[in-house]
């Protein structure tokens, strides 16, 4: 396993570090992890991605947004930037070379991978998004991809979930009773099966890329 890092010059004015995960011998599939607004790639859930992808035999690619290093709240004028260099993150570790590519978002990093994956559209790109917000919708019909959400997550509502519950190349997993953390309040042993379900989708994801 190859770790190095794929540095971007951030407009917040330092270098973001975006760690690329690479095996020896060379894989053909990249998986790429999405953070939410207040979320690194080290947070829970997508810690366990890179842990299922690198199992799996995909590289796996963190993504890191300049306006959180420098300590910025996310903001309008932040996000075309936040997007800019994730582009070029992505771009720098040649994601064109890949055979198929995924990418596990959460949050407000699901608007982000979405828009990357329609600048990308060269590249075999599917999603997996979880706990979508309401401006991910559009991106949720571009291509086959998991849609996960908790019912109790007031982010992404039964409304929300209906607009796309008739499309066939959506995966809908609803958690009964998940926040916008996909846990339970106040239950860790409920949390963490939740987070042993979504390790095992994980799993299901990325093994139909192969």
């Amino acid at each position: 396993m190859n770790i190095s890092i794929v540095k971007v010059k951030s407009s917040f004015g330092h270098e973001i570090h975006n760690p690329l995960f690479a095996h020896e011998p060379a894989s053909d599939h990249l998986t790429a992890l999405f953070p939410g607004v207040n979320n690194t790639y080290e947070s829970p859930l997508l810690f366990y991605a890179r842990k299922v992808a690198l199992q799996a035999g995909s590289d796996t690619l963190g993504i890191e947004y300049g306006y959180r290093r420098s300590g910025h709240a996310l903001s309008t004028e932040a996000y075309k930037p936040t997007l800019e260099e994730t582009i070029e993150a992505l771009r720098l570790c040649e994601i064109e070379k890949y055979r198929s590519v995924s990418f596990i978002s959460k949050s407000f990093g699901t608007i982000v991978a979405g828009e990357a994956a329609r600048y990308f559209k060269t590249v075999n790109i599917r999603n997996m998004f979880l706990t979508p917000v309401a401006s991910t919708i559009p991106y949720i019909s571009d291509n086959a991809c998991i849609v996960v959400y908790g019912t109790a997550d007031p982010n992404f509502s039964q409304s929300h979930a209906a607009k796309i519950s008739d499309n066939p190349s959506v995966k809908l997993l609803a958690i009964p009773g998940a926040d916008h953390s996909l846990e339970i309040e106040n239950d860790y042993r409920a949390s963490l099966r939740i987070l042993e379900q979504i390790c095992e989708n994980y799993g299901m994801f990325l093994g139909s890329e192969k």
